[in-house]
């Protein structure tokens, strides 16, 4: 899709097409955590969580939807049935934990980068781009050092590494959504 005016520059077309993706490709990550947690408030479950289920989940913020996910294997540890299957120390418990912790970081890191990324100056038109690269800026204002600028050349290759790593934190996710789903419901057929 071509954008460009003759009034002003045209923004890099694979770096606009990376960045839609990432910001497509992140939405999925987000839905990946709400239906991991929903699963679990809906026991035995596989299918998608009710509608309250989905109207509640929806209206968190990521950061609480990631800090819930983390928290899934303790917030579950020694609950009344169908979950008595976690035994806190045990070697499955630590790994479930491990899981769902490096899940959750992973969540974390990716939305910081899609932060940095989409709340950003793009400074096309008042910079040259050098190899591909277009100027990306983001300046921060702290109570104690004022204003705190950054800039970065972002190429559409590092969008698309960007990209990559929701691919890796949605994986994540769902290997360890899967293994709690496999624990506490073994006769389940996934």
């Amino acid at each position: 899709m071509k954008t460009s005016d003759p009034a002003f520059p045209a923004f890099p077309d694979d770096v606009a097409t990376a960045l839609g993706h990432l910001l497509v490709r992140f939405q999925s990550l987000e839905r990946s955590l709400t239906f991991a947690v929903g699963r679990f408030m809906n026991p035995g479950t596989q299918a998608i969580p009710p509608s309250l289920t989905l109207a509640v989940l929806n209206e968190l913020p990521f950061k609480s939807l990631v800090k819930i996910f983390a928290a899934l294997p303790a917030i579950l540890l020694n609950a009344d049935p169908p979950f008595p299957q976690l035994v806190g120390g045990s070697p499955e418990f630590e790994a479930l934990a491990s899981a769902f912790e490096n899940g959750a970081k992973l969540a974390t890191a990716v939305e910081e980068r899609r932060n940095q990324l989409v709340h950003s100056d793009w400074l096309w038109m008042a910079a040259p781009q050098i190899g591909g690269a277009v100027l990306r800026s983001k300046s921060r204002t702290h109570r104690k050092n004022g204003m705190n600028p950054s800039m970065e050349q972002v190429t559409a290759h590092a969008v698309e590494e960007a990209i990559k790593q929701v691919n890796e934190a949605m994986r994540e996710v769902a290997l360890a959504s899967a293994a709690l789903q496999a624990l506490l419901f073994p006769d389940a057929v996934a």
